[in-house]
């Protein structure tokens, strides 16, 4: 639904969100066809205009480099590489590689999910490439990413994943959250993000507390609801 999404990317520009990201994980990145992706892409850059930088969601697959060429040629700011459940820290160093050398202009992000963690091999094979500007982190393991942020705190954007989080993650050094109330209330996220950012934990906490906590604990509560609960409040 074409129309739906222009007006959520509308909702999500308006209310202040700071970076729009094409065809992440609640759009289901690995149900969509090429065409599919290519033209939700195209209307996401399109519905923007501008006001705000757009990263493409990208899979890790033999597709990766022609997607990455083709979402900067559609206007993107930069590609977010989505691994899939089976890929390997190999597979995601060569593909980044790859997508540096083939497509020079393309900013990249790495989602770090599943079977790829962030590990000290991943993240010194990834700093080594200058077009890798950051990390997103997808796996809730708290050891693990104060350990990457701790090696390479000034080398990428550290980007957090998941809203339940966001104080501990912010307190060890997450620079950005991708949080799934964006999706339906932009105004949510800011009004948890803003006292976070200046500092005031105790106002962010209080805000979180109002919804995102009951939304994880949901989403967790049985296998494979985690995307239906987001776009049923969609």
């Amino acid at each position: 639904d074409l129309d739906a999404l222009a007006v959520g990317v509308e909702v999500q520009v308006t209310a202040g969100v700071d970076v729009i990201c094409a065809c992440g994980s609640i759009a289901q990145l690995e149900s969509l066809s090429h065409s599919e992706w290519s033209r939700c892409t195209t209307l996401v850059v399109s519905s923007v205009a501008g006001r705000a930088p757009v990263v493409a969601t990208v899979a890790c697959d033999g597709r990766s480099v022609a997607h990455s060429e083709e979402a900067m040629a559609l206007g993107a700011t930069a590609i977010l590489l989505h691994p899939r459940a089976t890929t390997t820290v190999d597979e995601v160093a060569t593909v980044v590689r790859k997508i540096s050398v083939d497509v020079p202009e393309a900013r990249i992000l790495v989602y770090a999910r599943e079977g790829v963690s962030l590990e000290a091999s991943l993240l010194e094979r990834l700093a080594d490439v200058p077009s890798v500007i950051g990390v997103k982190d997808g796996q809730r393991n708290a050891d693990r990413f104060r350990r990457a942020i701790a090696a390479h705190a000034e080398r990428f954007i550290w980007v957090a994943a998941f809203e339940e989080l966001a104080l501990p993650w912010w307190a060890m050094g997450a620079d950005a959250f991708c949080p799934v109330s964006i999706a339906y209330a932009p105004a949510y996220t800011r009004a948890w993000w803003t006292p976070l950012h200046r500092g005031d934990a105790a106002t962010a906490r209080a805000v979180l507390a109002v919804h995102a906590y009951d939304l994880a604990d949901l989403r967790r509560s049985r296998p494979n609801i985690g995307v239906s609960a987001v776009k049923e409040l969609m």
